[in-house]
């Protein structure tokens, strides 16, 4: 997969696709929760009928169950992306790994690398 050295393509088009899944998602508790056809609304009108003390009472009732379907959106949107990128980014390893020799090529390159940088502290 190309990509500017930061993210594959992949990662950004699954952050894209989530970004949009999440938004969809607030659309649709949005509308839930500030429509007279469903029950938040009807049940903050039902409460404004005995006063002014159960309406704020009912208010913030349903203001506080109205943050928590936001807040589960958003963690499982950054929970699944996360996961997406992570596995992307396995498999676009392993494919590196494969072209460039496996980790044995790799590690012997390292063990080259610090070999040498002793050297060269030892002889100054």
């Amino acid at each position: 997969m190309e990509g500017n050295g930061l993210y594959t393509t992949g990662e950004l088009f699954t952050a894209a696709l989530m970004g949009l899944a999440v938004t969809a998602a607030f659309v649709i508790i949005t509308e839930y929760y500030t429509s007279t056809k469903y029950k938040p609304v009807q049940s903050i009108a039902k409460a404004s009928l005995s006063g002014h003390g159960t309406n704020i009472i009912q208010g913030l009732a349903m203001s506080m169950k109205a943050t928590a379907l936001p807040l589960l959106t958003i963690v499982i949107g950054i929970l699944v992306t996360y996961d997406a990128g992570r596995t992307l980014r396995h498999r676009g390893r392993r494919d590196v790994h494969a072209f460039n020799g496996g980790h044995r090529r790799r590690d012997r390159c390292v063990r080259t690398y610090h070999r040498q940088r002793r050297r060269n502290r030892r002889d100054g």
